[in-house]
């Protein structure tokens, strides 16, 4: 099955990136942002309110993958 949102750990920060449209809408609608906080297609979250964002999505029942290999992907890596 595919993931609906791709999680990278990064350290301090982890970035979110939603795969699926259905999980694209629910953080246009459902996470408040600052337009800074976009990373790419990527929402980049400090580490400490990433389990919590974790908890949500799996809570409104999407797929989440946390990517096991080290260091975060760039911008242009992730927008393919």
């Amino acid at each position: 099955m595919r993931p609906d949102v791709r999680v990278f750990d990064c350290g301090t920060v982890v970035l979110f990136r939603p795969v699926s449209r259905e999980a694209r809408r629910w953080f246009q609608a459902d996470v408040a942002v600052e337009p800074w906080q976009w990373y790419g297609p990527c929402l980049a979250v400090n580490h400490r309110q990433a389990g919590g964002l974790v908890q949500e999505l799996d809570r409104a029942g999407f797929i989440v993958e946390v990517e096991q290999e080290p260091g975060c992907p760039a911008p242009a890596q992730e927008a393919a």
